[in-house]
């Protein structure tokens, strides 16, 4: 229910201060739930959570990049590594509180899974290296869809099947063959 905006997530100073400006926001919220939510009259606070959730910061050039508009059309990538992918457009306002100015909340229509292409995971400069979650090569209108933890739980699937098929290989993440990770996948029932 808090919300600091403006705040760095890679800067040391700014996390303190997203911290302080949370912090400050609780008893708000405690006399706000007491006064306007049945059943809550009498709560309490017990604890809070130990880290502030910083929603976005860095993310790095991947071999490909992932698109709302792919999420959109519910794009099946021929070099799929993550299938069945699925979730809102869950955008928050970066200038205030609620939710962003686009409606993408509202206005999300798409029904089906999408994919993510394995380059979304392997680095433009750097070899040696997968990456999954958060940070994988996307838009920010699309990290807000793929940032969930089921999804984010398919790209670590996919991206530790890869990591083990590039040492039995001896190879590099962007050398290893699509199709054989998506032989290995199928085995575990992954399906686009």
């Amino acid at each position: 229910m808090t919300n600091a905006i403006g705040i760095d997530g890679t800067n040391a100073e700014d996390l303190t201060k997203g911290y302080i400006r949370c912090r400050k926001q609780i008893p708000q919220i405690l006399s706000f739930l007491r006064e306007h939510v049945p059943g809550y009259e009498n709560c309490y606070l017990i604890k809070t959570g130990s880290q502030l959730g910083v929603r976005e910061t860095r993310h790095f050039k991947g071999l490909k990049t992932i698109t709302e508009e792919d999420i959109r059309q519910a794009r099946v990538f021929e070099d799929w590594a993550v299938t069945r992918a699925h979730f809102n457009f869950d955008v928050h306002n970066i200038t205030g509180a609620g939710l962003d100015e686009t409606g993408e909340q509202k206005g999300f229509t798409q029904r089906h899974g999408y994919t993510i292409p394995y380059g979304c995971f392997v680095p433009v400069k750097i070899d040696g290296l997968l990456l999954a979650g958060r940070i994988i090569s996307g838009t920010h209108m699309a990290h807000s869809n793929f940032r969930v933890m089921p999804i984010c739980a398919n790209m670590g699937q996919a991206v530790g099947v890869a990591a083990a098929l590039c040492c039995k290989k001896h190879c590099q993440p962007r050398e290893l063959p699509v199709r054989e990770l998506q032989q290995s996948l199928r085995k575990w029932g992954v399906e686009p």
